[in-house]
């Protein structure tokens, strides 16, 4: 099996797939930053964003 092959039966056999980005990508596509004006830090405190007990509750 070639290295695309054995990546996309990964994919398929996954139960959750994680993509990690830069804000480039993210940002192009209407998802929002966290340091401008108008970012995520400016609406939320940012203890809520990067505590990984958050993330791990909002996620389950």
């Amino acid at each position: 099996m070639n290295p695309i092959e054995q990546f996309g039966q990964w994919i398929r056999e996954a139960n959750t797939i994680a993509v990690l980005t830069g804000a480039g990508m993210s940002t192009e596509s209407g998802i929002p930053d966290f340091r401008s004006e108008n970012g995520i830090y400016a609406q939320k405190e940012r203890v809520e964003y990067i505590c990984l007990s958050i993330i791990i509750k909002k996620s389950g």
